[in-house]
């Protein structure tokens, strides 16, 4: 791929520069409002902050949102605001947007970008949604039967909608619609089997979708239904489905078939899943951070009692939590409120812990977080890895593990969770239904195949690095299920 194509359309998109002051600039001077503070959110390609401010004696909080240009498409965004305003009129959880001082929807302001030049960018302000994203729950079938219903509902609420702006553009790589477009961003780092799987679903899925015997429904699809963009508010449970859980982030929205949709939701699942598999299998075991030239950091583990940085071993306390003490005295003990966690003290008394996406936390010397330990990439990315944890697993364990639990068995149990849980709301006409092995699948290669493109060419992105999620194992497991008998056992789900 040539240069000009890598800086043009959307995985070379230029970002916003917005910085915290601009950004409360912007409140203050378009919307009237005085922040009280304003921290900054991971987003990929466009800049968002949460945005707390004072109103009547009331804090109110708010996301801005500074769009990047390439989609500061002004007839998409009024697109946008009317179809959340026709979900929050249907009941679903969503938020609303703010208007300027001067009654607008949204702004276009000249703004500095990652190419150094000023341009034209959309600017928006919503009422932030509180809550947990998806992602840093651990789900169930319960869960995943919920989601299905969800879907189905957001589905069938808009299934009249008209679709004016909502049009797929051809050249977007992450429009489901377009998997053909993804091979355009194949990579040597990928090998030639993963190559091959991904040439032939997504040429399926391409046949699939675009022949004209196969009529397959129509309508507005989110475009992104994955667990980061759907919240959940644990402070009111409920149990209607529309309020317990929150929908958010649709600048991916586009009328095209719904059936993309539901493949997305159930292969971000699957990923999820792997993850959570990976979270319990995966852990290391013990071991001692190497000292260096900064500060000495000692590793818990869960089973072993490792040793401090004197050698000594740690014990355990009467609740079976490790403990330890540093040479200045800082106790290392394992959170025992959150029995997933690990949190360590370095002789400073730096806390670190880990996410709960397993990763350990650690802070550099430049007082930047970085993750360190498992790269959920499909194998230990040991050439990124900063220390060597004792006792990790190696490679060939790492893939048996995972492979254990991502068997076939256990990947279509899931995607009937899910299916159960959408047809018990709506319909999927049988042709639909035929087309949703390839569309997770596609979900699959669309995945794996850009983020790897974007570990290259965007390794400054915050999400470069994320992606793949082990989608190279799940696409192989994948692509061992027999299409014929998946569809087989979905079928059975519609009669």
């Amino acid at each position: 791929m040539c240069e000009k194509e890598k800086n043009t359309g959307y995985l070379g998109t230029t970002r916003p520069t917005v910085d915290i002051q601009l950004a409360r600039d912007i409140i203050t001077e378009y919307f009237g409002l005085t922040s009280l503070e304003i921290i900054e959110l991971e987003s990929s390609g466009d800049r968002n902050f949460k945005v707390s401010t004072q109103k009547e004696d009331i804090q109110v909080v708010y996301i801005l949102k500074v769009v990047n240009s390439h989609e500061s498409i002004p007839f998409f965004h009024e697109a946008i605001g009317s179809i959340m305003d026709h979900l929050l009129q249907n009941g679903f959880v969503t938020s609303k947007i703010i208007p300027t001082k001067d009654g607008k929807s949204f702004l276009r302001l000249p703004l500095p970008t990652s190419s150094g030049k000023s341009e034209l960018c959309l600017v928006k302000l919503l009422i932030y949604l509180p809550g947990q994203p998806l992602r840093s729950l651990s789900t169930n079938s319960s869960t995943q039967f919920e989601l299905g219903q969800l879907l189905a509902e957001f589905h069938f609420t808009l299934k009249d909608f008209p679709p004016a702006g909502l049009s797929v553009d051809p050249n977007n790589p992450w429009g489901a619609e377009n998997p053909l477009v993804v091979l355009k961003y194949l990579t040597p780092s990928l090998s030639e089997e993963i190559i091959e799987i991904v040439t032939k679903i997504s040429k399926t899925l391409h046949r699939t979708l675009h022949d004209p015997t196969a009529n397959l429904t129509k309508g507005v699809i989110h475009g992104d239904i994955r667990d980061l963009n759907i919240i959940i508010n644990q402070e009111h449970p409920t149990s209607e489905i529309k309020q317990k859980y929150g929908m958010i982030d649709f600048n991916d929205l586009c009328y095209s078939f719904i059936i993309l949709d539901v493949g997305w939701l159930i292969a971000d699942q699957l990923l999820a899943y792997t993850e959570q598999a990976l979270q319990k299998e995966c852990r290391p075991t013990g071991g001692t951070f190497p000292k260096d030239s900064t500060e000495d950091m000692t590793q818990i583990g869960n089973d072993n009692l490792p040793k401090n940085v004197n050698g000594d071993e740690m014990q355990k306390d009467s609740s079976g939590d490790t403990i330890s003490k540093e040479p200045n005295g800082k106790t290392l003990q394992k959170n025992q409120f959150q029995t997933d966690n690990i949190i360590v003290k370095d002789p400073n008394g730096e806390q670190l812990r880990k996410k709960h996406n397993g990763d350990t936390i650690r802070k550099e010397p430049n007082n930047n977080f970085q993750n360190v330990g498992l790269q959920n990439d499909g194998k230990l990315r040991k050439d990124v890895i900063e220390f060597q944890l004792n006792n990790f697993l190696d490679d060939k364990n790492y893939y048996d593990l995972i492979t254990t639990a991502v068997h076939g068995d256990a990947l279509i149990d899931i995607t009937l969770q899910i299916l159960q849980g959408y047809l018990s709301i709506t319909e999927l006409s049988p042709l639909d239904l035929s087309a949703l092995y390839w569309s997770i699948g596609g979900s699959f290669s669309q995945n794996l195949v850009l983020c790897e493109y974007n570990k290259i060419h965007q390794p400054g992105n915050p999400f470069a690095a994320e992606a793949s999620r082990n989608s190279d194992i799940l696409i192989q497991e994948w692509d061992k299920i027999n299409p014929e008998t998946f569809l087989e056992r979905v079928s059975n789900l519609s009669h």
